[in-house]
């Protein structure tokens, strides 16, 4: 790594710890963590005279992204948790490294065993300043002997105000960094070698719908997933429940996996024994007894005012959350099935938690 991207990543690392020791604490509901390293998802699904689940859809569904065109052949790179997405010369790769905490996280693009950008999410106080986040930078800068060669100001789609700049070190090396919000977390893509080409990068962040701050989809279709997408281990997990085929849910599953029981302790086990669990104690004997699944948190219970994605914390980056009724030996029970992407980008069922009743729904 030569010394400009060393200097960034400094910088990065520097940021994120001190973000970590102001942030304050995620309150959790008493579930034990689950790995979020999944296996590796398997080449097919359930058998095709399973059903594909029919999800009850949101009154309003969040309009597509536009794409301004680029120069270059572009490949997606789309983070459903903090809601944005934009593109990237398709030769580029991520790297499994990653850097963050509780407070942030950084995954970075490499071409030619060389990183090209760094991609950094953070929750940073205050919330929705750009100003004063960009402030911060800036100090940060002008201690380390940091130069700004140039600052533009433009907006995004959404009307989302963002900040650029090309800074020069005390030798002389050039880097990029672009800022904006993303919800209530700050976005900062940064990067060096050719600067024209990462702010024609910077220029296609687009945020997921009208409010980015919703990154879980609004519906489901299963007739049109796709493996590199939330929904397609969506509805896998959804097709070997309903189907008890749950031998084919274990490619999908975090391992250990975590299981929470309302109103009481969760505890985290092997994917083998979660499905043995789900087949003898926590399903309805006859697989033809109906089972509902929606993604319409409309339907949700209220969960004494928990918001779902947080219920396991914040390491969990959680981008679906399924709730489901007609669970137990008596089909009176309940179940929250949840969907994470990893730091690699991968989706994957991380856990599940369980309710003899509907939770505290009336």
């Amino acid at each position: 790594m030569n010394r400009i991207n060393a200097v960034v990543c400094m910088l990065l690392i520097v940021l994120l710890a001190g973000c970590i020791g102001s942030g304050s604490a995620t309150s959790e509901m008493p579930v034990a963590p689950a790995a979020t390293t999944p296996a590796a998802a398997p080449t097919s699904t359930t058998p095709a005279t399973v059903p594909a689940p029919t999800l009850e859809p949101s009154p309003t569904a969040a309009a597509a992204p536009s794409r301004p065109p680029t120069s270059f052949e572009a490949a997606t790179h789309r983070d459903e948790s903090a809601g944005f997405e934009f593109d990237y010369p398709s030769a580029w790769t991520l790297s499994d490294q990653a850097l963050g905490g509780d407070r942030g996280s950084v995954v970075q693009f490499i071409s030619d065993g060389q990183p090209r950008l760094d991609v950094t999410v953070l929750r940073w106080d205050p919330k929705n300043d750009l100003a004063a986040f960009v402030n911060a930078r800036k100090l940060a800068w002008d201690a380390s002997g940091f130069s700004i060669v140039s600052e533009e100001e433009f907006t995004l789609a959404g009307d989302r105000r963002t900040v650029r700049f090309v800074i020069q070190t005390q030798t002389g090396e050039q880097a990029f960094f672009f800022f904006t919000t993303v919800g209530e977390r700050y976005l900062e893509l940064s990067g060096s070698g050719d600067l024209e080409l990462l702010a024609e990068v910077s220029r296609t962040v687009r945020p997921l719908g009208t409010d980015s701050q919703v990154s879980t989809p609004e519906a489901l279709d299963c007739s049109r997933a796709s493996a590199d997408r939330a929904d397609w281990v969506a509805c896998n997990v959804i097709d070997g429940i309903r189907s008890r085929n749950l031998s084919a849910l274990h490619g999908y599953m975090a391992n250990p996996f975590a299981i929470g029981y309302w109103g009481s302790e969760g505890r985290s086990a092997s994917r083998e024994e979660i499905t043995a669990e789900l087949a003898e104690q926590r399903l309805p004997p006859d697989p033809s007894s109906p089972m509902t699944f929606t993604i319409d948190q409309s339907q949700f219970p209220p969960l004494g005012g928990q918001p779902p994605r947080e219920l396991f914390g914040p390491d969990a980056n959680i981008v679906t959350v399924i709730y489901s009724e007609g669970w137990g030996q008596d089909g009176a029970g309940a179940a929250m099935l949840f969907i994470a992407r990893n730091q690699s980008g991968a989706y994957y069922w991380h856990g599940m938690i369980y309710s003899d009743g509907h939770f505290d729904k009336p």
